[in-house]
């Protein structure tokens, strides 16, 4: 599965609330229309609930996982959330199938979250750019880095209690 191309001249990437900012030609940031109070939900992800995860997918659930919309159904702002980077100091988190504020932002914000606080595994890991951390899902933590990501997605917590002790742990 790819992500949808979304064409810079094409109004299908901006809503009323979110708009795909196209850096370069290989990166693209998700930013805020407008302002956003602290606890407010910025969007709800449309796409289909999916059991096998993908590079393209956002967990939703202990062994859900969102796959990207392939067509324009339902809200502009709802069918962009593909465009999340990744932040070791987000603003947003996903709660309850809503991607949420976790602080104030401001118009023109980028909207980021913590791959590590809301992925078990990660398909396809990577370095941040911002802490040269590697970001591969919170199965991989250790328990300090673990309990450093708070809040993360219920899930993770009871995927880690059923699997014991994170690799590299020791």
């Amino acid at each position: 599965m790819t992500t949808p191309s979304l064409d810079p001249s094409d109004d299908v990437d901006r809503g009323e609330r979110v708009r795909v900012d196209h850096i370069t030609p290989d990166h693209r940031a998700l930013r805020a229309v407008r302002p956003f109070a602290a606890g407010e939900v910025i969007l709800t992800p449309a796409g289909r609930i999916v059991d096998r995860r993908s590079r393209y997918t956002l967990q939703v659930g202990a062994g859900a996982h969102l796959a990207p919309p392939t067509d324009r159904a339902g809200s502009p702002d709802d069918r962009l959330w593909p465009y999340l980077n990744h932040s070791r100091r987000p603003n947003t988190r996903v709660v309850d199938r809503r991607l949420v504020a976790l602080r104030d932002i401001a118009a023109d914000d980028e909207l980021t979250f913590d791959y590590n606080a809301n992925e078990w595994d990660m398909v396809s890991p990577f370095r941040c750019a911002e802490s040269g951390e590697q970001v591969a899902g919170y199965r991989h933590l250790l328990p300090e880095e673990r309990r450093a990501r708070a809040p993360v997605a219920p899930w993770l917590e009871a995927l880690a209690a059923a699997e014991g002790a994170p690799e590299g742990a020791g």
